[in-house]
């Protein structure tokens, strides 16, 4: 079964838990071709899944048997450092910008909890008593 993997050796293929294959495995078995079974001598089956469909389901581009070289080259891995480190500007802006909003709402917070407590002073004081 040179294209088919156990549960087992998915997991450590994969680096998955043993849940989430055993999931994958209940939602191909209504799939054709992409389980197989196989008897053991105690009456159990053991249960293999196709690698292509596992690799559908974790989004990995099969280079297998393609040949293709899996790092990516210099002209598209330069582009890709450009737009992280734009994204990562943006970012950087957005929480410079909430951090202000902060230091407003706590600026107005303060305020508002200092006229409730002159709100709350007693009346009944004499002027020279009075702060």
């Amino acid at each position: 079964m040179e294209n088919y993997l156990s549960i087992a050796e998915a997991i450590s293929h994969y680096g998955k838990s043993e849940s989430t294959i055993r999931s994958i495995v209940r939602l191909a078995s209504k799939k054709k071709g992409v389980l197989k079974h196989e008897s053991l001598k105690n009456g159990s089956k053991k249960i293999y899944i196709s690698i292509d469909y596992l690799d559908s389901k974790f989004k990995i581009v099969n280079n297998r048997s393609k040949g293709v070289n899996d790092t990516l080259d210099n002209d598209t891995s330069n582009e890709l450092i450009e737009v992280l480190k734009s994204q990562l500007l943006e970012k950087d802006k957005q929480i410079n910008e909430l951090i202000e909003r902060s230091r407003e709402s706590n600026i107005l917070l303060s305020q508002m909890q200092q006229k409730v407590l002159m709100l709350d002073e007693p009346k009944n004081k004499k002027w020279w008593q009075r702060k």
